[in-house]
């Protein structure tokens, strides 16, 4: 004779279910709080790398209303970055890691020229045998 189970009594499938539920609700959560703080980190820099004045303001705006403040950055930001000036050769340099024109490296001031393996005129030296 099988009993009826009691309204209080769970079968083991309930805390499987009820177990994955938590940990997924844990991974959710983890990733939420992630994105709240990443996104307006990255509206920040790109604010700042597009010449924007107020690139805080747009950090706040996105840090409280996230998806309606982000909907609203990429409506009000300038279409392209800021162009910086080669320190080399005064061209203008679009993010690049080198300058297209001289190969200098825009973002040391002095701005040493550099080829494809980072370091032109630099030769290395075995001794020999």
């Amino acid at each position: 004779m099988k009993l009826e189970p009691q309204p209080w009594e769970r079968p083991p499938q309930h805390e499987i279910v009820e177990g994955i539920g938590g940990g997924l609700g844990v991974v959710t959560g983890a990733a939420g709080i992630l994105l709240w703080f990443l996104l307006p980190t990255w509206v920040y820099v790109d604010a700042r790398e597009r010449g924007m004045a107020r690139a805080r303001l747009w950090f706040v705006l996105v840090f409280i209303s996230l998806f309606i403040g982000l909907l609203v950055y990429f409506i009000a930001r300038p279409e392209q970055p800021r162009a910086l000036p080669c320190p080399g050769c005064g061209r203008e340099v679009n993010g690049g890691a080198f300058c297209p024109s001289c190969h200098r490296d825009p973002a040391r001031v002095g701005g040493s020229p550099a080829g494809p393996a980072g370091r032109e005129g630099v030769r290395a030296t075995f001794p020999n045998p």
